[in-house]
């Protein structure tokens, strides 16, 4: 039977890949939190089969590759909130010394990864149900965990200094912000928090693991637990990643300051390298404050949308709105949502409901053929749509309706 924890750390790993599919070009920060998401999966992986049991060959190839992967954890972690609290933070040469374990580590491992097939396998089999060898065994120089608590102070630091940072971010913007981007604004950095104390609590329950294996080697401690506890606890701690982003996937944009091409300020910047460069962040500043920003976008956006009519496409969605209007897509979600309070998918069926029922209102004709295309031409694709929607808003049937119109 598969472990629920494989199944945890599965999704964690499939959720990393669309959030990097989907994101990549709206935000660059996400292959931080990518790949921060699936190292935290390959952990949760390598711990469950060592503690559970399972298969030497997986275990084999994951304490072959794990600890160095380990030190990445911490700078993967303090790249995505530096990049979310402030755009103009761009992996450069001088982020290369935040790697310096990671590369240290991987020469340091080279012996073990050369080491006979033979040897790994046996170490791998004898670790089965058997933290506290797995612990107190030599890959190479060091034991495990003298190495496993190196990659915990390092995780530890980056984690705290990126919750300094977020403070620090907050502190400086939520006295200039108000309205709906206020309200956004706490509800992302409360969120991010969370994540960030999850993170810590992962932390620090690989630190209890690890001293206490370190001097328990008859390894009672299992036998004296409640069936599956330390189980349990760890499933719920991996799973808080996924459920965060789902009830809140606007936390990986963090801070209304990510870079877009925005028309409705003409102005380009030119940084030192003589680089055109624009940001909502620039653009929010010269307006003043970001409600100015957002203000001009939702009446931009509402302006479009009365003029040109989109919606009579029945292929319109948000997505060809913002390439339209040149913005990311969640900026035009969160302008319709807070400023107009609904999706676009309701803002459109919404429209197309008022178009045909202006165009039917002013037909002579209201025989079955010509209503159903009006109501075609007006964006719908089902006459079954237009009906529903029409009792929705007017509390009755369209066909009482139309008896009483006609």
């Amino acid at each position: 039977m598969i472990s629920i924890t494989y199944l945890v750390a599965a999704f964690n790993a499939f959720l990393a890949v669309v959030m990097l599919i989907s994101n990549w070009k709206l935000n660059k920060h996400i292959l931080s939190f990518s790949l921060y998401l699936l190292i935290i999966s390959f952990t949760s992986v390598l711990y469950d089969t060592i503690i559970n049991g399972g298969s030497a060959q997986l275990l084999m190839l994951l304490v072959g590759y794990s600890g160095p992967l380990f030190f990445l954890v911490g700078p993967l972690f303090y790249f995505f909130i530096r990049g979310l609290v402030d755009e103009r933070h761009e992996f450069s040469d001088k982020d290369l010394i935040h790697l310096v374990p990671f590369f240290l580590n991987l020469i340091v491992m080279m012996p073990y990864l050369f080491k006979p097939v033979e040897f790994k396998l046996d170490m791998a089999e004898r670790s089965l149900q058997n933290l506290s060898f797995y612990m107190n065994s030599r890959l190479v120089f060091l034991p495990v965990w003298f190495n496993t608590l190196i990659r915990i102070a390092s995780m530890s630091f980056y984690i705290l200094w990126s919750i300094v940072i977020l403070h620090r971010a907050y502190l400086g913007k939520i006295k200039i912000l108000d309205g709906a981007l206020r309200k956004q604004y706490v509800s992302n950095y409360r969120w991010l928090n969370l994540m960030s104390i999850v993170s810590l609590l992962l932390v620090f329950m690989h630190l209890g693991l690890t001293l206490y294996f370190r001097f328990d080697p008859e390894m009672d401690f299992i036998s004296r637990m409640e069936d599956d506890n330390l189980f349990f606890v760890s499933v719920i701690i991996n799973s808080i990643f996924p459920l965060i982003i789902l009830f809140n996937p606007g936390i990986l944009f963090g801070f209304p300051t990510n870079r877009v091409l925005n028309p409705m300020m003409n102005d380009l910047l030119v940084n030192a390298e003589g680089k055109y460069s624009y940001s909502v962040l620039d653009a929010a500043d010269k307006a003043k404050t970001y409600n100015d920003y957002f203000d001009g976008l939702s009446k931009r956006l509402l302006q479009y949308v009365e003029e040109n009519q989109p919606y009579l496409d029945h292929d319109f969605n948000a997505e060809k709105l913002s390439e339209i209007l040149e913005v990311p897509l969640h900026h035009i979600h969160f302008c319709v949502k807070y400023y107009y309070g609904s999706t676009c998918k309701q803002m459109m069926v919404l429209m197309r409901y008022k178009h045909a029922m202006n165009l039917i209102r002013k037909s002579h004709k209201k025989d079955n053929e010509t209503i159903r295309s009006l109501v075609y031409d007006s964006g719908f694709d089902h006459f079954g749509h237009f009906k529903r929607v029409f009792r929705k808003n007017e509390k009755q049937k369209f066909d009482q309706w139309l008896k009483e119109n006609t």
